[in-house]
């Protein structure tokens, strides 16, 4: 990311072009952090309030809101983690949001 910041910044700006030594450090470091705590803050979330459900007759993980199985089939699903408060789309938004808010304000200071 930081890499992927520093060449549109070159590419856009003549300042920068020519202080290209001084931005890059910063800029590999902040797309580092945003990476990683975006990523670990995704991942927690998921874990916590996103639930995620089995299928023991189909031995696969199931995703999204598909509904629960007829009651004349014998497909067991079961509860592997998480509570059903979020989608994967929503703790996607929140994680995006709240690691771009986080970088935001102590990459500024």
């Amino acid at each position: 990311m930081g890499v992927t910041m520093f060449i549109s910044l070159i590419v856009e700006n003549a300042h920068c072009r020519s202080s290209w030594v001084t931005i890059l450090p910063s800029l590999l470091f902040w797309g580092s952090v945003a990476g990683a705590g975006g990523s670990l803050m995704d991942s927690f979330l998921g874990a916590t309030v996103q639930r995620t459900r089995y299928s023991v007759d189909k031995k696969i993980i199931l995703t999204g809101h598909s509904a629960e199985p007829d009651r004349g089939r014998k497909d067991t699903v079961k509860v592997i983690s998480g509570l059903n408060l979020l989608t994967n789309n929503q703790v996607n938004l929140l994680s995006s949001t709240g690691t771009a808010l986080i970088v935001a304000r102590f990459a500024s200071t």
